[in-house]
This record gives structure tokens, sequence and C-alpha cells, in this order.
């Protein structure tokens, strides 16, 4: 079950029909693809299998004692639950914060698996494939202006976002044993600009 849903596609990352009930399904399935290729990339195959296990162990109703008829949730690892939902972290002689998978910003969702998303969208949908080669869709009394500009700064914050979780992965080694920077995938990293370098 994907992290986060279409209600993180807000403000500057709304995608067109995000909330039109005949296109929900096809923002899902993009949601479901895209979130576990960016989170593959961003934590590395280890750090990621483990994560996704821990989320899928937490809340499982589990015996609190063998000996008792009790039945008690079992917790989200705290290393998990940082990863998720944040946390603020010395990375040297700083403090640092990594805002989290999913979290809210003035009161609104916001989510870097979002602006991952927003980005592949957009780029994979910009243009339509024809027999005679790429298009471009064109409505009467309108001008197209280009994308690539706002794409380039949902990018760049999605990679800030990154940054800050890959300082408190390598910050707190201990704790993610399994995380390799080597094993990431080194775009998710790295800002862009309008011409793509």
């Amino acid at each position: 079950m994907p992290l986060i849903d279409a209600s993180y596609f807000n403000g500057q990352i709304i995608l067109p029909g995000v909330t039109s009930p005949d296109l929900l399904p096809a923002y899902n399935n993009a949601i479901a693809e895209y979130e576990e290729v960016y989170l593959r990339g961003l934590l590395g195959p280890s750090l990621y299998d483990a994560f996704m296990y821990g989320l899928d162990n937490a809340n499982r109703t589990i015996f609190s004692d063998q000996f008792t008829s009790q039945f008690q949730q079992s917790p989200l690892d705290e290393r998990w639950d940082w990863i998720l939902n944040g946390n603020v972290f010395d990375y040297g002689t700083r403090e640092l914060q990594w805002p989290g998978l999913r979290f809210t910003l003035g009161g609104v969702k916001k989510s870097p698996i979002a602006n991952f998303i927003y980005s592949r969208y957009r780029r994979d949908f910009n243009t339509d494939y024809t027999q005679s080669g790429q298009s471009a869709r064109v409505s009467e009394n309108a001008v197209r202006v280009s994308a690539v500009p706002k794409m380039v700064e949902v990018w760049n914050r999605m990679v800030e976002w990154n940054r800050s979780l890959g300082y408190m992965l390598t910050g707190l080694s201990a704790n993610y044993p399994e995380f390799s920077p080597r094993s990431t995938d080194p775009c998710l990293y790295d800002y862009q600009n309008e011409f793509g370098i």
C-alpha cells in the first residue's frame, strides 16, 4: 500500500484532474509505480527492503505475554518512524531536520515522494506519441508555456529533502547498517537546471 495518496498533489504540484473520480485510478497506479521506484533509488535496495518489512510488520497484533490472553499492537520501530515521519538529528556540529516521507507544512500535506511522482509523471506524459513522432496537445485560444522551469523547481525541492535524509542516514549509521550511499540512485541527490544538467 502506498505511503501517500492523491491529496499530496496540491499547491505547486497539482496534477490536472487529480480529484476526478475518472482519473483517480490512473493517478493511484502512478503513485504505486513511481513511489517504489523513488524509495528504492533513495534508500538503496537493502534499506528499502528492511524499511518495507518494518512497515509491514508494524501494528500487527501480537501476544503481550504467553501466559495471558492479552493482545497488543506491535509498534513501529523508531528508526522506521524517523524515515517515515521525520527526525531532528545531529550531523557533525549542526542540528538538522529531515521532515519525513510525508508531513504537513502550514496545514498542507507535503512529501518528497509526491514531488518525484509529479516530476516523472509530467516528464512521461507531457507529450503524446503518434505515427509521425512525438506531439504536444494544443488547445484553441491557449498559449503553450514550458513546464520545465516548474518541474526543475519541484525536483530541486525534492533533492533538498533527499539530501537531509541522506545526512540522517549517514549521521545515524549505527541505526541504519543496511544503508550504503553507493547503492542509491545519485540522480535523486543531484539538483537539475532547465538544461537538464
